[in-house]
């Protein structure tokens, strides 16, 4: 289970690091959608550090977070994907933090998510890096930030009424649900267990 995590996270990493180089290297034109590109990239490789370094090292508020052992950091793309060594749990939430601010930056002048399918809520959006952002601010003890963030991703959010509650919880269409994956029907069970 934890090498399933670890390398899952860290290919998270490397696609999401392999997208930020791409556009940071200038070669492709900037657009509201590639915006929204580059800012799941940030969200996601945030998600990925964020989950490593919960699982992988001590609780930032139980620890020293300035000499705790984290997880490494990688930015490289290109071969030979050799790891480096651990970063300390401080350089990895400040690297979060990073990407979190740069997702939301990039977000603020995307184009929109589409809204209206289940598969539209499979794509993180300026809500998912707020909500993120707020998850770290819990993790860190920082509750005024963790509220702010919280309260700014769930601005376009409605609360379930009576029967949302009892549609079944089936559907990522559901009005609380901000970001969530669409298993259909044609993809194998395996799929399904991720659940679990």
């Amino acid at each position: 289970t934890t090498r399933v995590l670890w390398y899952h996270r860290y290919n998270i990493i490397a696609n999401a690091n392999t997208i930020i180089n791409t556009v940071a290297s200038g070669e492709l034109t900037d657009t509201p959608e590639l915006r929204a590109i580059v800012g799941q990239a940030y969200a996601y490789r945030a998600y990925a550090y964020m989950s490593l370094v919960q699982h992988f090292a001590k609780g930032y508020l139980i620890g020293n977070p300035g000499s705790d052992p984290g997880v490494p950091i990688l930015a490289a793309t290109e071969t030979p994907f050799e790891s480096v060594g651990r970063a300390s749990v401080q350089q990895v939430y400040d690297q979060i933090s990073s990407d979190l601010d740069n997702a939301i930056t990039n977000f603020e002048t995307a184009s929109s998510r589409p809204t209206g399918s289940a598969s539209d809520k499979a794509n993180l959006n300026i809500d998912v890096a707020h909500g993120l952002k707020a998850r770290m601010a819990l993790a860190t003890g920082d509750w005024a930030t963790a509220a702010s963030e919280a309260a700014l991703a769930r601005e376009n959010f409605s609360i379930m009424g009576e029967d949302d509650w009892k549609a079944g919880f089936n559907s990522n269409l559901i009005p609380e649900v901000m970001w969530g994956s669409n298993v259909i029907t044609t993809e194998t069970t395996f799929f399904r267990s991720y659940f679990y």
